[in-house]
């Protein structure tokens, strides 16, 4: 089968065309890829920003196919389309019990993270990381949905637990970012959007948003919404400004959920302000199972739409991960693995 390899950091990905088919062990599934994301935790892993990377890996946790095969066990019949949820959680520890899979305390790891991930032909898995794709949603479209689409779904509603009647500022509107405006709009009251990018705001305001801004004109933004400043915000940038940022614009007792981040980045607010303030920093890793069966339902609903902009064939892997990098993607790149994407 074909398989894009990260051989070295920071060199040309790989493209394998004769990496064996693996085959799927007890409660296991063989899955054909159809599409997969690209995310910028994907570049990270390309520069080797993350610590504890093996090499070689197969990138990509953003994926959506086709099962294939199955080993003995319950799961999802040989024919079904099916989202991956990345975690490769335990699902007996407390965590899991409680439905926090993406905080395992037996995490086996990450698929695409240090686990070879779905930027290849086929990929195994537990079939308890499988989820349907509803059939008003596509392949291109669900593939980003583990990850672009749940993670933003967790983050203002699972960790933030938005109201409708709350304004909510978005920081960084990346893939994350418009799909955050989408949900945000759907189920908050006004969406003000942050970003460094003019070209990234006119398409958070397509995505929703009522108000936009570049991030040196952010405070007076949100001093225009109806409640003065956002009652939650969603940072998707993960840098220090960005937090800095994100409390500047936050009201008296409201909540920052921190999503984007760096391995350098350290938050720096004064513990007087949080305190005095009465803010909540909260952060939020991924999603749950149920935040992605969450996702996948406001996709096939048509609450949320995946900004997919661009698409490229496996092969091409290396173009969309130096696009990404150079800051030239609007919305989530797709790899088209197999024609029926």
């Amino acid at each position: 089968m074909r398989a894009i390899a990260l051989e070295r950091f920071r060199a040309p990905l790989a493209v394998r065309d004769d990496a064996p088919v693996p085959v799927p062990g007890p409660e296991e599934a063989l899955v054909r890829i159809v599409a997969a994301g690209v995310c910028g935790t994907d570049v990270k892993l390309w520069r080797g920003d993350l610590p504890g990377t093996p090499l070689p890996l197969v990138p990509g946790h953003e994926n959506a196919g086709v099962v294939e095969a199955v080993g003995n066990g319950n799961g999802p019949p040989p024919g079904t389309r099916v989202v991956i949820f990345h975690h490769l959680h335990c699902g007996a520890c407390r965590s899991c019990l409680a439905g926090s899979q993406n905080l395992c305390e037996r995490l086996r790891g990450r698929v695409g993270f240090d686990h070879d991930g779905g930027w290849a032909d086929y990929l195994v898995v537990p079939m308890r990381n499988l989820r349907p794709i509803p059939d008003a949603v596509s392949e291109r479209e669900a593939c980003v949905v583990p990850d672009a689409v749940s993670t933003v779904w967790r983050a203002l509603l699972t960790v933030g637990r938005l109201e409708t009647d709350e304004d909510v500022a978005v920081i960084g509107t990346g893939g994350l970012g418009l799909v955050a405006c989408q949900v945000a709009r759907a189920f908050g009251r006004e969406v003000l959007a942050i970003d460094v990018s003019e070209d990234k705001l006119a398409l958070a305001r397509e995505a929703g948003a009522n108000h936009v801004a570049l991030a040196a004109d952010a405070r007076t933004a949100a001093a225009a919404l109806p409640e003065g400043a956002a009652r939650l915000v969603v940072d998707c940038a993960g840098t220090g400004d960005s937090v800095s940022l994100g409390v500047g614009v936050l009201a008296d007792g409201g909540r920052l959920v921190q999503v984007g981040y760096s391995s350098d980045a350290r938050l720096d607010v004064a513990a007087a302000e949080v305190a005095l303030r009465e803010l909540r920093i909260l952060g939020c890793r991924a999603s749950s199972l149920s935040d992605l069966e969450a996702a996948l339902d406001a996709v096939a609903d048509g609450v949320v739409r995946p900004v997919v902009g661009g698409t490229h064939r496996l092969e091409d892997a290396q173009a969309a991960i130096d696009a990404l990098a150079a800051g030239e993607v609007s919305g989530r790149q797709v790899l088209l693995v197999s024609e029926s994407a």
